[in-house]
């Protein structure tokens, strides 16, 4: 999608310096809600949505509207920055504006779900002083809810003191405690799109040893708020009626282009790597077959759009159930709309989802005599969450390298990419073959730590191929393997000399006195 370009822009703004203009967004699933002056509405035949995400030099058609619909429903197949421009077509087929190309766009939205890198360099402690430095690797941090906090550790009922620090993308402080033993240490920070970020540390007594810093990690965080975009996109040329004023884009937070993220910190998200290595010897070529899926904080994960759901039915009257329907919310239940409709009482309602996201959903029974408790309100919290993950993850594979302290074994380097990577998600094998049969290099499931030290086994041949896959909680899998043959060979050639073989024999000089 033009990341490159993004990527460029993005560099000459400093860290936090955002587009008064865009608004950002954590979550892919967005509506875009259509405000114009009603009067005007017998005028139009439809709208068109138009999406650009290489800021404004090439526009495509993502959705129509008609003129009674309130919204565009729009999901955005990646992180990065979106434009978004109306064109109205009234009923004698004339388009306002004319030219999509030489409007200015009506919207710009960033995309991102990745939450900000933030480390915790040290802590350490010298009597009752605790010294803790940080670091923050994010392109539109919002400084100002950087916060640093510590309690008596191995007591999660003691509550968190806070300690006042000066915002910074890297930073050092010294505070005092007030316990004789150990501590744990607390830092949280989010990005402009509210994708939060957290890192602990415990700190050891005074002679005691600390323990390493749990960077970025999920627990005890609350997750990022997930809410839709709710300014309106108004057409060209239709005005908006009095007391429906659009409400200035700096309200809703915004920042900018899809963020370079430089070299991250290896997270349960994807494995880092070290920008010097050489370039990858094979990335993603193939979804290999969907793995089961599993559960994400309550949120079953699913690789498909058609989805069948079970019901029960708690109280039944004497004239029985007419029908059960099934309400669908994209933004955790802002608003709702009617997905499908089980008519033959069978208690399961087969659906298909408009793509991927979050969705949620509540059944909405109706009796025989057509009383039900009618269909759910903006505010109504969805009995059942699902998201729709059929993006595999991305995968690269680098070169082998020698292993330092091995002579007998290589280096196995990977980078593996998914915002709902599995544990363990890392498959590593080779083939004398490129078809296989595909033989393990490492025992089962991995981490996804982007190195693993591959121990030769007898017999190897002196070339192979190499293959890797990474599954995701969804159950798809992103899979690399190289398209020639990767030359094993760990020897390291040795010799002695034995002797001379021959040699020049020069003749002595004669001097002509």
């Amino acid at each position: 999608m033009g990341a490159g370009a993004l990527t460029l822009l993005s560099l000459m703004w400093t860290a936090g310096a955002l587009p008064a203009d865009v608004a950002a967004l954590n979550q892919r699933a967005i509506q875009i809600p259509i405000e114009f002056n009603p009067a005007r509405r017998r005028e139009i035949r439809e709208l068109l949505l138009f999406v650009s995400v290489d800021q404004g030099r090439n526009w495509t058609q993502e959705a129509v509207a008609k003129a009674t619909d309130e919204a565009f429903n729009f999901y955005a197949p990646r992180d990065g920055t979106y434009w978004f421009s109306v064109c109205v077509i009234d009923l004698s087929g004339r388009r306002e504006p004319a030219d999509i190309n030489a409007a200015p766009p009506g919207l710009k939205v960033l995309i991102d779900t990745q939450p900000p890198i933030l480390r915790m360099r040290s802590a350490e402690r010298n009597g009752d002083d605790v010294t803790v430095s940080w670091e923050i690797q994010e392109a539109y941090p919002e400084l100002s809810t950087l916060k640093l906090n510590w309690r008596p550790a191995g007591d999660p009922a003691a509550p968190w003191t806070d300690v006042p620090v000066t915002p910074g993308v890297n930073g050092q402080k010294t505070f005092q405690v007030n316990t004789p033993g150990p501590v744990t240490v607390r830092m949280m920070v989010d990005d402009a799109a509210h994708n939060k970020a957290h890192a602990m540390q415990e700190v050891a007594g005074p002679g005691g040893r600390s323990i390493a810093a749990r960077n970025n990690s999920p627990s005890e965080m609350p997750s990022a708020a997930a809410g839709a975009y709710s300014g309106p996109i108004v057409p060209p040329g239709v005005a908006t009626p009095p007391g429906r004023e659009i409400q200035p884009v700096a309200s809703l937070e915004p920042h900018a282009i899809e963020r370079p993220r430089g070299n991250p910190i290896a997270a349960s998200a994807g494995a880092a790597r070290d920008p010097n290595d050489s370039n990858p010897v094979a990335s993603n070529s193939a979804a290999s077959k969907p793995a089961a899926p599993e559960v994400k904080n309550n949120t079953q994960l699913i690789n498909s759009t058609e989805i069948s759901l079970a019901y029960e039915m708690s109280k039944v009257g004497p004239s029985g159930i007419k029908s059960a329907k099934l309400y669908m919310t994209a933004d955790d239940g802002h608003s709702w709309q009617e997905l499908a409709e089980d008519r033959n009482r069978q208690q399961r309602i087969a659906a298909k989802l408009p793509g991927e996201g979050v969705f949620g959903f509540r059944v909405v029974l109706e009796s025989g005599a057509g009383l039900s408790k009618g269909p759910p309100l903006s505010g109504d919290m969805p009995e059942m969450r699902v998201e729709v993950d059929q993006t595999p993850p991305q995968v690269e594979l680098y070169p082998l390298a020698p292993d330092p302290t091995n002579g007998s074994a290589l280096i196995f380097r990977w980078s593996a990419q998914d915002k709902n990577m599995a544990p363990n998600p890392i498959t590593l094998e080779w083939a004398e073959n490129q078809e296989g049969p595909w033989k393990p290099i490492a025992a089962g499931s991995i981490a996804n730590t982007g190195t693993y030290t591959w121990r030769l086994p007898g017999q190897m041949p002196v070339r192979v191929f190499l293959r890797i896959k990474a599954r995701d909680l969804a159950g798809n899998i992103g899979e690399a393997r190289t398209a020639t043959p990767q030359l094993i060979d760990v020897a390291r050639p040795e010799g002695r000399l034995t002797g001379i073989v021959s040699t020049r024999v020069q003749e002595p000089l004669i001097d002509p006195r």
